[in-house]
């Protein structure tokens, strides 16, 4: 574990080493989850209060480095049920039991865009899932895209635009869904080249009903006060692509030391450019383990309520994610090169992993974006009715 383990309960860290000595090379997305779920890892934020960043980014990153894909798709569910109990803890008490007790998942909040946002510039016509005020509770049309291990999931929190919203907010609320509602079903859509196996799947709404009290956020609250999934949604991407960073130095080192290249008298680590290309990978990697030690720090403050890190938390998660997105990709294309031709085999791991770190440019806010709000930050500029000047 190269984060710093002071601040993992034991407990937390005997999990880290279940799932190291875990084998999920060879088996299906069905059998990896259901062996996480045998360890209780999708309970985390339940079993274990008061939960901090060292030690979801301890499980998170080690999932990561065991198995991508498994670790991007289940940690969506983790990320939100994280945030849900830090804030939602008492209202939906009942749920988290059942998911705990059941070995149920829910589906993430996925669009951390919204608190980029300002009142008039959602579009009701376009937004993908509106709700309609009814007697008790509300009326859900729409598709809600990218549910993460949707087979697993029963629990859909899900962003919704409130039609006839007369309010100064964005006009979003948050709703609690269950799959197994009427007017719920599922398109099996997913076909990506990265994360091929987290059946990512859209979930499609039609006149589905949610009662009041599985309002998340209705229209009396702001949308800000779901700021924290998207500060938990950049901690828990960041935390996958340490984890595959971690597993492709680990593999390009073990190259290096073991092989010879056609007709060579030493193993690869006696010659220059492979030396070149680790020293690098150790540079990425140190810059990744101090970018997450930093962002830990503060989201620890954020979660308990310090308002100096309320300031700080939005521009040390966005130099994180894009540090992260960045060194992981340069640190796997170095241990590809360290490999050579045989990195392209689809039986070789670091093809695998080399698919898997495209997603992280992806992830909102992309870069450019990214790059925008820390500029106008630092600069003083302030385009709250107008983005350019």
């Amino acid at each position: 574990m190269n984060m710093s383990g002071s601040n993992i309960r034991p407990e937390i860290a005997t999990l880290v080493a279940q799932l190291r000595a875990m084998d999920m090379a060879k088996l299906g997305i069905e059998q990896k989850i259901a062996q996480l779920l045998a360890l209780k890892v999708h309970a985390l934020p339940i079993l274990h209060k008061d939960l901090r960043a060292e030690e979801f980014l301890a499980v998170v990153a080690e999932l990561g480095s065991i198995d991508a894909p498994a670790a991007l798709s289940l940690s969506m569910h983790l990320y939100t049920l994280w945030g849900l109990v830090h804030h939602q803890a008492d209202k939906f008490g009942d749920i988290f039991e059942q998911i705990a007790r059941n070995d149920q998942l829910m589906g993430s909040l996925n669009e951390p865009g919204l608190y980029f946002m300002a009142p008039g510039q959602l579009d009701i016509e376009t937004y993908p899932v509106r709700a309609r005020k009814v007697i008790g509770g509300y009326r859900v049309n729409g598709v809600k895209k990218f549910v993460s291990l949707e087979p697993f999931v029963s629990y859909l929190p899900v962003y919704c635009m409130v039609e006839d919203y007369q309010g100064d907010d964005l006009g979003v609320i948050c709703l609690m869904l269950r799959k197994d509602s009427d007017g719920v079903s599922v398109l099996r859509d997913w076909n990506s080249v990265a994360m091929q196996d987290t059946h990512s799947n859209s979930v499609k709404f039609a006149d589905a009903f949610c009662p009041d009290e599985d309002a998340i956020c209705n229209e009396n609250t702001s949308i800000d006060s779901l700021a924290v999934q998207g500060i938990l949604f950049r901690f828990n991407v960041n935390s996958v692509y340490l984890g595959i960073s971690r597993r492709a130095l680990a593999l390009a080192i073990t190259t290096a030391t073991s092989k010879r290249p056609p007709n060579g008298k030493h193993t690869l680590a006696k010659y220059p450019g492979i030396q070149f290309s680790v020293a690098e990978m150790e540079i990425s990697m140190e810059v990744m383990e101090a970018q997450m030690r930093s962002f830990s720090a503060v989201l620890n403050r954020f979660l308990a309520g310090d308002e100096q890190a309320q300031r700080e938390i939005g521009r040390v998660s966005l130099i994180a994610k894009e540090v992260i997105a960045r060194e992981s990709d340069a640190l796997v294309s170095n241990a590809m090169k360290i490999t050579g031709i045989n990195s392209l085999s689809n039986d070789n791991l670091l093809a695998s992993l080399f698919k898997d770190v495209k997603a992280a440019q992806f992830h909102p806010p992309q870069r450019d974006v990214t790059f925008e709000l820390l500029a106008k930050q630092s600069l003083g500029v302030i385009s709250y009715k107008q983005r350019w000047l």
